[in-house]
């Protein structure tokens, strides 16, 4: 499902500013530096034909002064704080990269992305760079971590939309800790105490299941008491069970003892979403040829619309040319293949964002790819009928 913030920049006639922003959480001057960078992006996109009023638009995304970035640098090297503008205690902490996509004026899409987006710095051009967006995107695995005592459960996790999620249930609380009195009440208050944390674990579980369910989680890691997490386990419903995996550390007095863990878990499961791609892929190349390898084929099979997912390795260095309508209706290698099609409406642009916004705008999915792995860093599953390498 495309992704609605990005709908605008799709459907942008072009030039599109793309701005991609280092803005490090860890860098305590990390206001002062990306200002500094904006500064020199700036004066490049105006130097390709970036107008005034989409670069101002972009000043005010960012959170700095446009007359104080217009101005050109002189004097102090480059990072110098010198050579800082006065709004250099603009708020750049929301995550390690901001990314700003803007053209006719507007701001189309402003976004924080974590550090390996692969985003830094900007380009001028007939559609939108989107790669890093996109890859972000692939790497936000939705999960829940879900973190059991006898009482209830802290659950935490992120969103399919990259939201936080952050619950916390208590479930009955008396009687819950089983007794060693003797006498002929013991039985009775020890079966009271079981069927209260099975009740307190089948509140979670339902609980769990709806959250999963409405936020597209891929895997729901969980930890805490034995007795609780036994109990959990036990009333999962069968929907839940298959994304359920048990971590090694963590209760609810101790969350941060299952960060690392989480966090390998989480990695585990895109590469092996990758994995998937690539085997998918060569599969089809091999059989049923329900796949397209390399630029030619890939743009003949977008041609036709009959791309399912695109796979690609956005290469910096790679700076083949595709085509395409203004209106994104088509695409192609050479603008005659476009002119012989009867459209007059044409751009050229980076191969791979022209393929990516024909692709997305067709409603296919659109996955970032190891370099190695894909002819020319370009391939495709098809919907139905084959395309052949080329």
């Amino acid at each position: 499902m495309l992704d609605p913030e990005l709908a605008p920049c799709l459907h942008a006639p072009g030039p599109v500013a793309s701005l991609y922003l280092p803005t490090p959480s860890k860098d305590p001057q990390a206001a002062r530096h990306a200002t500094l960078r904006w500064k020199n992006l700036r004066r490049e996109l105006a130097e390709a034909g970036a107008d005034e009023p989409t670069l101002a638009a972009m000043d005010q995304a960012i959170g700095v002064d446009t007359v104080s970035v217009a101005a050109a640098i002189t004097g102090a090297p480059e990072n110098h704080p010198a050579a800082a503008p006065a709004d250099d205690e603009a708020d750049h902490g929301e995550g390690d990269v901001l990314a700003v996509i803007a053209a006719e004026g507007k701001v189309l899409l402003r976004r924080a992305l974590p550090a390996d987006s692969g985003g830094d710095g900007a380009r001028w051009s007939p559609t939108a760079w989107l790669t890093p967006l996109l890859a972000s995107a692939q790497a936000a695995t939705p999960y829940l971590v879900v973190l059991l005592d006898r009482k209830g459960a802290d659950i935490w996790g992120v969103a399919a939309d990259g939201d936080v999620v952050d619950e916390q249930m208590e479930g009955a609380d008396f009687p819950l800790r089983r007794t060693q009195q003797g006498g002929w009440s013991q039985r009775r208050i020890q079966q009271r105490a079981i069927n209260t944390w099975e009740a307190n674990a089948t509140e979670v579980a339902e609980t769990v299941a709806e959250l999963a369910g409405r936020l597209q989680s891929e895997r729901v890691l969980v930890a805490g008491e034995d007795h609780a997490v036994h109990s959990f386990l036990a009333a999962a419903p069968a929907a839940l069970v298959p994304l359920i995996r048990k971590l090694d550390a963590g209760t609810r007095n101790d969350p941060d003892a299952a960060a690392a863990e989480v966090e390998r878990l989480v990695r585990s499961v895109q590469a092996e979403d990758t994995v998937a791609q690539i085997q998918a892929f060569r599969a089809e190349l091999g059989g049923a040829r329900h796949a397209a390898s390399g630029a030619r084929a890939v743009v003949g099979a977008l041609q036709m619309a009959m791309v399912d997912t695109l796979l690609i390795h956005d290469d910096p260095s790679d700076d083949r040319l595709g085509w395409m309508a203004i209106d994104g209706s088509q695409v192609a290698l050479e603008e005659r293949e476009l002119t012989e099609m009867g459209i007059q409406e044409v751009a050229a642009g980076r191969l791979i964002d022209v393929c990516v916004r024909t692709a997305l705008l067709q409603g296919a999915e659109v996955r970032l790819m190891p370099g190695s792995l894909l002819e020319g860093g370009i391939g495709a599953l098809l919907r139905a009928t084959a395309v052949t390498s080329g």
